[in-house]
């Protein structure tokens, strides 16, 4: 575990008061028997429920206690109106499984002034225009329809 490092605990502490400050702390967690099996260490800005850290004791790993608190902290981010729950980075596989993907901020793409690179350059803002979508999508429909 994370926690295991006293730097680390420290840092992730410093962090919690900083959102906390910032109203954008979000933390839950789930109880059997007045113990704590399991914690989320997140943040909320209302639109969106961001899955920073989870924790939880491993005496109940058999029980998928993370899974459970996923599932819940889902209800919950539906509950509280938010449109997005974001696992953020990292492709561990659980993300997958309650149907995550990945959503890139940036996407480079270079070209340089080689007649193959210049060619390529024109087929892609072609291929990604609204006119080309538009005109593909209203060929394709007139092929179907013409052969119905």
């Amino acid at each position: 575990s994370k926690f295991r490092f006293v730097e680390e605990r420290e840092f992730l502490l410093q962090v919690a008061k900083n959102l906390f400050k910032s109203n954008l702390l979000h933390l839950t967690y789930l109880i059997q028997n007045d113990d704590v099996i399991s914690v989320h260490f997140g943040m909320s800005d209302g639109n969106k429920l961001y899955g920073y850290l989870t924790a939880f004791d491993i005496r109940y790993r058999k029980f998928s206690v993370g899974v459970i608190l996923d599932y819940h902290l889902l209800l919950l981010a539906c509950k509280e109106g938010c449109e997005v729950f974001d696992f953020l980075r990292g492709d561990e596989s659980y993300k997958n499984q309650w149907g995550a993907f990945n959503n890139y901020n940036v996407r480079y793409i270079l070209f340089n002034n080689s007649i193959r690179s210049e060619t390529f350059r024109i087929i892609y803002k072609m291929t990604n225009s609204k006119f080309f979508s538009l005109y593909i999508n209203q060929f394709i429909t007139n092929r179907l329809f013409k052969r119905a």
